[in-house]
């Protein structure tokens, strides 16, 4: 896994064509730690661990939801471990990618709800709620595209 971390460590510039290909590796590797993650909870307890950085990772913002939805789905554990800070960098990378990474929204609600106990967080929700008011503008298109499906 160290390995993995170190090559998702490499800072590119997303913009340029020359790192078309770090881009896919990227996304290869976050494929691979959510696979490494389903139901290993030493592997969860890892990338909890350096949720941090992973949100710093530019390239493969899809791959890296899915890969920390791993971590939270079914594991009140690390529900109840994560900080405000964190939501606020889930939420602010969900404003900022729109629907190129609308898996962060499985992320969030992975977050606010251990769906194997149907046990709502209250104070995870709290922690969303916050942060999606506080980007409210740039969130809209999440109630227009409800609201369409109605």
């Amino acid at each position: 896994l160290d390995d993995i971390f170190d090559v998702l460590d490499k800072e590119i510039d997303i913009r340029l064509a020359q790192y078309a290909g770090l881009r896919q590796i990227f996304e290869k590797c976050f494929r691979f730690l959510r696979a490494m993650a389903r139901g290993n909870a030493v592997v969860q307890a890892r990338l909890f661990d350096r949720m941090d950085k992973l949100l710093t990772v530019r390239g493969a913002e899809a791959a890296l939801a899915d890969a920390l939805t791993e971590v939270f789905t079914g594991n009140q554990e690390m529900c109840l471990k994560i900080r405000s800070y964190q939501v606020q960098g889930i939420v602010e990378l969900l404003a900022l990618h729109q629907l190129d990474a609308s898996e962060f929204l499985d992320l969030l609600k992975a977050v606010v709800k251990v769906e194997e106990l149907d046990l709502p967080l209250k104070r995870n929700q709290v922690f969303v709620m916050t942060n999606i008011n506080q980007n409210r503008a740039k969130l809209a298109w999440i109630i227009e595209k409800d609201a369409a499906e109605k």
